[in-house]
């Protein structure tokens, strides 16, 4: 067979299996989850060449291989109309994800390329096949081919009825694939770089503030109400308790290892991603023994800051109790004790505890893909490549993989 790969391990694509299907002279058969259109229309000439009962297809009729890009949903159409016109059928194997490609006494075994990830092997020394001779007498009986015909068949015992081939079809249109080379390009793209949310929650206490009611500060005079206002800072920026020191590290973590990618976030090189996880872990460290610490002092903190403000209030508040206190069966006569302990109470309410304050407390990082809708962003690329300058020179070493949309779209980082 002039276009038969003659090394036993080789390669199975499009051109080697047309030329395999070419040249058959009595029988071909062909079991894979899908087939491009150029094998399908190699299938449909041989079999209006050498009769019905002489070509075996079967596939996998589902939406999914044709979103994972084993094949082209149009020439699954084209071998339906064509075994309908030769009298037999279409057959059909759930779930199939092996190829398999029998002609006349010559197998072809060969993994089935997902066109999503890859574009399938072109040259001798990245091979998807074996070749071997005569089929085995098992394989034969399984596909029908065997002494005892149909009666032995184990697989594509289904029919791919034009009902199931017309749902594939409205789910397809409803939730379409991806175009293979923006999908490949992207594989491509993001080995190199991603964005990266890094974040330190409820480390900033010096900010924390709680809101006194505004009925405690009516009585308050000029002078006072310039010291009190209606939010009051749980500590004083300068403390012990400050976050400056955390932010600090968490701010050398990002100049060392992320760059910014101004509209779009900071992003990181993939090959530093593990040393920056080894110093992340010891901010995530700090942040921890931050926190015990807080959940140690604040307790005592918080009182202090409680009782000075107890202090400034109740004088004012005794002097014009709230009416609602008044309504309160724990107002009793009005002593000056049911105030203050009425005031304190509310405080303790308004101020919380130390364990409420700390337990959202956490270093946390976020790792994030870079999108096909980025890379058709002209200005995301142009300031991507300005933020990573190498990274030109990888994208032009890494285009192995050529897509079919027109360079001109600017859907690919070369063209960008």
């Amino acid at each position: 067979m002039n276009g038969q790969p003659q090394r036993a391990v080789t390669i199975a694509n499009d051109p080697t299996m047309v030329a395999m299907i070419q040249d058959a002279t009595h029988r071909v058969i062909l079991m894979a989850p899908a087939v491009t259109d150029e094998v399908a229309v190699a299938l449909a000439e041989r079999w209006q060449t050498l009769g019905g009962n002489a070509v075996t297809v079967i596939v996998d009729v589902s939406p999914e291989v044709f979103r994972l890009g084993f094949g082209d949903f149009t020439a699954l159409q084209l071998l339906e109309k064509t075994a309908r016109e030769m009298g037999v059928t279409l057959d059909r194997q759930p779930g199939i994800r092996i190829g398999l490609l029998i002609v006349d006494e010559q197998t072809l075994i060969y993994s089935p390329t997902s066109r999503l990830i890859e574009a399938g092997p072109k040259q001798p020394d990245t091979p998807n096949a074996i070749c071997l001779g005569i089929p085995p007498a098992d394989v034969e009986r399984e596909l029908g081919a065997g002494p005892q015909g149909i009666k032995g068949r184990l697989l594509g015992l289904d029919k791919a009825e034009t009902a199931a081939i017309t749902k594939v079809e409205k789910e397809l249109k409803d939730c379409p694939p991806q175009e293979f080379n923006v999908a490949r390009l992207v594989n491509v793209f993001n080995a190199y770089f991603e964005f990266v949310e890094l974040t330190l929650a409820g480390i900033f206490i010096e900010r924390r503030t709680v809101s006194i009611p505004t009925d405690l500060l009516l009585a308050l005079e000029t002078a006072t109400q310039r010291k009190i206002h209606t939010t009051y800072k749980l500590i004083e920026a300068d403390d012990a308790l400050s976050s400056k020191a955390l932010m600090d590290d968490r701010n050398r973590l990002v100049k060392k290892h992320l760059r910014v990618i101004p509209g779009f976030g900071m992003a990181i090189l993939r090959t530093g991603k593990q040393k920056f996880m080894e110093e992340f872990a010891i901010l995530e460290n700090g942040v921890k023994a931050f926190k015990e610490k807080v959940s140690k002092s604040l307790k005592e903190k918080l009182k202090e800051r409680r009782e000075a403000l107890q202090a400034q209030l109740l004088p004012v508040v005794s002097k014009q109790v709230p009416q609602r206190w008044t309504e309160s069966a724990f107002y009793k006569e009005g002593t000056e004790e049911d105030i203050k302990a009425l005031l304190e109470q509310e405080l303790i309410e308004v101020f919380g505890t130390a364990e409420q304050l700390v337990r959202d407390m956490l270093a946390g990082v976020v790792f994030k893909a870079v999108t096909y809708e980025s890379l058709r962003n002209q200005e995301f690329m142009k300031r991507a490549k300005e933020a990573f300058p190498e990274l030109q020179t990888l994208y032009e070493e890494d285009q192995a993989v050529k897509g079919r949309t027109p360079v001109a779209r600017g859907a690919t980082p070369a063209a960008a």
